[in-house]
């Protein structure tokens, strides 16, 4: 399933959880995956739309529960949110991507990153 970010500003993301859970690492603020409101998060940078998109299907296709952020927003803004609602996996889509069909996805828990081909996502390793 993927839902997409369309908060207002002013509002917080799953209160119950941001209240009742909280990090022991302040650099990986990293839910565990029973309990993050989702299993990965997409964020879209500016122009990369279409290759987010790609990569929030092919993450659902193979079973995650995946939020994709393409909101009209700053990236700066979008990575803050991401931070704030926890997902164990951040895949990122800008500008990088559109050149190599690549997108950047991170292990929030460990802070691993690697590049993937969206063909890739969701494949085991």
């Amino acid at each position: 399933m993927i839902r997409t970010l369309r908060a207002p500003k002013s509002c917080s993301t799953n209160g119950k959880i941001s209240i009742s859970w909280l990090p022991s690492n302040a650099t990986h603020n990293s839910r565990p995956r029973a309990i993050a409101p989702y299993d990965a998060h997409v964020v879209a940078l500016a122009g990369a739309d279409e290759i987010a998109e790609q990569a929030a299907e092919a993450l659902s296709a193979a079973g995650l529960d995946v939020l994709l952020d393409d909101r009209d927003a700053r990236a700066g803004e979008k990575f803050a949110d991401a931070d704030l609602i926890g997902c164990p996996i951040r895949v990122t889509a800008g500008k990088k991507s559109l050149e190599d069909g690549k997108v950047d996805v991170r292990d929030r828990a460990t802070g691993a990153e690697e590049r993937l081909a969206v063909a890739d996502l969701g494949k085991e390793r």
